[in-house]
């Protein structure tokens, strides 16, 4: 029987990452994630391991297993479930009528990693596929790491992750909790009703910039699923959804349409009292966070 090392000489690219390359085999039932070569850090050797743990403890339809690990010309690699399908933003652009159903697919998977302890911080749509049953997987673990911070890859205050997706705690380089996950939900929702990010920028630095202090483009969608995302989206964690449980069972039994709008109207009279010292902080805190980012 031919080993994983040998068979790689002759697997074919799948797809590429920050991180790794992915490789099928020509069995076409196991895929191959191989660590890029100018990924050689501590760090980074962390971050892989952690993410091969993950993938193979963790056991749930919407996402996809991993069997062993490896080394192949001094690259780390570990081999996994070969998953087919469509990126979820041009599925739902072919099937808009499974918005709901896919969204509830998402919160499903989010809640299972945050009840085992597990927060993603890097959800977006690049990493999320939909097979052509209609089953939603999510691909990629590299920055997940434990709610109590154990198993930690990086060191406090650094911004990781993906900028237009970022939660504005995490721009700021703060503690994360499931909450930054559900913000990173709430931007995919976002750009999947609406076909544009709630933020657009010339820059990464204006980006942040809009994150921390600006509201998103206005929704031309309404209903629940709307109603949901601009829940999702609030700036402070405490006005978003506790869970992803809360927001799930939101989903599928929403309030009546009034009550969703007058939540929502009670949130921009708040937002419209501010103190005279928020605009000083508030440019500070952006300040902060662009040197954490560029630095």
């Amino acid at each position: 029987m031919l080993t994983v090392q040998t068979r790689l000489t002759d697997a074919v690219l799948l797809g590429q990452g920050g991180w790794g390359d992915v490789y099928g085999l020509a069995d076409k039932q196991v895929a191959v994630k191989l660590l890029h070569s100018d990924r050689k850090s501590q760090e980074d050797l962390q971050r892989f391991e952690r993410e091969f743990q993950l993938a193979q403890t963790l056991s749930h339809p919407s996402l996809v297993k991993a069997f062993e690990q490896g080394e192949f010309e001094g690259r780390p690699f570990y081999t996994m479930e070969r998953v087919g399908g469509v990126e979820l933003l041009e599925y739902l652009k072919l099937h808009p009528e499974q918005r709901g159903e896919l969204f509830a697919q998402l919160l499903e998977v989010v809640d299972y990693l945050h009840a085992e302890g597990i927060v993603h911080r890097d959800l977006k749509p690049d990493n999320i596929l939909v097979q052509p049953d209609g089953r939603l997987r999510l691909l990629d673990f590299g920055l997940a790491r434990n709610l109590d911070g154990s198993n930690r890859a990086t060191v406090s205050g650094m911004i990781l992750g993906t900028p237009a997706y970022m939660s504005p705690e995490q721009v700021q380089g703060h503690a994360l909790d499931v909450r930054s996950d559900l913000y990173q939900v709430g931007v995919i929702f976002y750009e999947a009703l609406e076909d544009r990010l709630p933020f657009e920028a010339r820059d990464v630095g204006n980006l942040l910039f809009k994150i921390l202090h600006e509201n998103p483009h206005p929704m031309g969608t309404s209903g629940t699923l709307a109603c949901l995302t601009s829940w999702l989206l609030q700036k402070r964690r405490a006005d978003r959804p506790a869970t992803a449980r809360e927001a799930l069972e939101f989903l599928r039994h929403p309030p009546a349409k009034g009550s969703c709008w007058r939540s929502q109207l009670r949130r921009r009279v708040s937002a419209t009292v501010r103190l005279p010292w928020l605009p000083f902080a508030a440019g500070l805190a952006t300040g902060m966070a662009l040197l954490q980012y560029f630095g």
